[in-house]
């Protein structure tokens, strides 16, 4: 099932190339490796949006991938304030043959303040209740916060903590895919 899932993900991504902005995202904690792929788009009846595609795997071999759509907005009156609102499906296998799949409703903030325009501060997450979560999977909860430092004009370093969690039946267990630290890069084209 994650394979077939994961091909449909991918055939999503054949949607005219209408990019304005590009980015490759690639985070490695004690646990886990996170990639993730995104270009921003005009899209008629949403305005600024965001197409994101990510996968995942952790030191138990559990794999983890996603597919999105969010708005965003850029700087919020005289502060740098970013934000994005979306929807992601996830689909992921895990050990003892568990399976996920699941709607999650969620977004970022990015807060770079005008004294110290090349540092960030970022929250996010992202979730999925019971009501909206198939397969073996009961629930979904994915969150982060970082603190980012702009090297160039399209790359930036971040430092910070995540915690990624599928809510199984009582039978099979929860899996928390990654907890703890993380160090990731963020590279636009």
């Amino acid at each position: 099932m994650f394979v077939r899932t994961l091909i449909l993900v991918c055939l999503t991504w054949g949607l005219p190339n209408l990019s304005v902005a590009r980015s490759l995202d690639i985070n490695i904690s004690d646990d886990a490796l996170r990639s993730s792929y995104s270009r921003d788009q005009m899209i008629p009846v949403l305005g600024d949006a965001r197409m994101e595609f990510g996968f995942a795997v952790n030191d138990n071999d559990d794999l983890l991938g996603s597919s999105g759509l969010a708005v965003f907005g850029g700087p919020v009156g005289d502060k740098a304030l970013e934000w994005s609102l979306g929807a992601r499906v996830y689909t992921g296998s895990f050990s003892s043959s568990r399976e996920l799949l699941a709607f999650a409703l969620g977004g970022n903030v990015r807060f770079s303040p005008d004294s110290a325009a090349r540092f960030g501060l970022s929250f996010g997450t992202y979730y999925a209740p019971k009501i909206v979560s198939f397969s073996d999977s009961e629930g979904y909860l994915e969150s982060e916060l970082s603190v980012d430092y702009k090297l160039f004009d399209s790359t930036r370093v971040y430092l910070g903590w995540q915690r990624i969690k599928a809510d199984f039946a009582p039978s099979k267990g929860d899996v928390t895919f990654a907890e703890g630290a993380m160090v990731g890069v963020r590279i636009g084209f």
